[in-house]
């Protein structure tokens, strides 16, 4: 089974191909497993991103920058 979560806690897809059957309530239970998850790794990226660009804030801002300079 396989979800796919933002870190809205919205559930953008989810896929089950087959297998056993499982309860909504299992379902319930994995979906908040994912979307604890998606919150956790978007975490872990962004401090990676942080730390690469040294605290810069990134996107559309820095480019703005590095042009202007």
């Amino acid at each position: 089974m396989t979800f796919v979560v933002n870190v809205h806690r919205e559930l953008c897809t989810l896929s089950k191909a087959g297998g056993i059957p499982i309860t909504t309530g299992q379902i319930l239970n994995c979906a908040n497993i994912a979307a604890i998850k998606a919150t956790e790794i978007t975490e872990i990226i962004k401090a990676a991103l942080a730390a690469v660009s040294g605290g810069n804030e990134g996107g559309a801002k820095e480019i703005e920058k590095k042009k202007s300079r």
